[in-house]
């Protein structure tokens, strides 16, 4: 808990590896068992930091079953969510993964924490015999939707080779352009190949949808 005057909040606070505080993020939907205690919602704006590795955020337990504050992380260009919490949370962070195309950390009082891949995919959790969790995350990815790029993809496989990963989920028609080169970055890639990333085309598609509507 931390307090802000007579307010109290359920917060995550980020230290650097100075072991300074850098930033904190106030739950935006503490129960009602916590707010008849005191503690006081935080801002429905939740905010991001950068950081060396990212652009990261948060949110805390009972913030799962809202979508505003997930959404809000996202458009903000959020990369990682961390999410402590007092439940596992289960499938329900996979999707939120997924839904918003960022990679979900969670560390819970019980249950299996758990860090899932944009994709929705579990990378790794924990169980009852290792409550430790360590694994390696690469953040140098785009989320595209595969049409209609789909001969693209194959001219940047033959391009590329093995310094670029390329997984489709089909019947989804998602792709996922990784880079596995320190030499490869995959905004030039994309840029190269004349691909937008799935944020673009939906904004792009929302635009054309409101000038078609006049």
């Amino acid at each position: 808990y931390t307090r802000e005057g007579n307010r109290l909040y359920n917060s995550m606070i980020l230290i650097d590896r100075r072991g300074e505080v850098q930033g904190e993020y106030r739950k935006m939907h503490p129960t009602e068992g916590e707010m008849a205690k005191g503690v006081m919602p935080g801002p429905l704006n939740p905010p991001v930091f950068q950081t060396d590795f990212g652009v990261i955020g948060g949110q805390i337990c009972f913030d799962i079953e809202w979508l505003d504050g997930w959404t809000a992380l996202q458009k903000a260009g959020a990369e990682i969510v961390f999410w402590p919490s007092a439940f596992g949370g289960g499938h329900k962070l996979n999707m939120l993964a997924n839904l918003n195309r960022y990679v979900v950390v969670s560390s819970t009082q019980k249950g299996a924490s758990r860090v899932c891949e944009i994709t929705g995919e579990t990378l790794a959790w924990t169980g009852i015999w290792d409550r430790s969790l360590c694994v390696p995350v690469n953040l140098e990815k785009a989320f595209i939707h595969s049409w209609p790029y789909t001969e693209r993809i194959g001219d940047i496989r033959a391009k590329y080779g093995q310094a670029v990963r390329i997984v489709t989920f089909h019947d989804e028609e998602w792709t996922i352009i990784e880079s596995r080169s320190a030499e490869v970055r995959v905004a030039d890639v994309l840029q190269e190949f004349e691909i937008r990333t799935y944020e673009e085309m939906i904004r792009d598609a929302d635009k054309a949808r409101v000038r078609a509507l006049g």
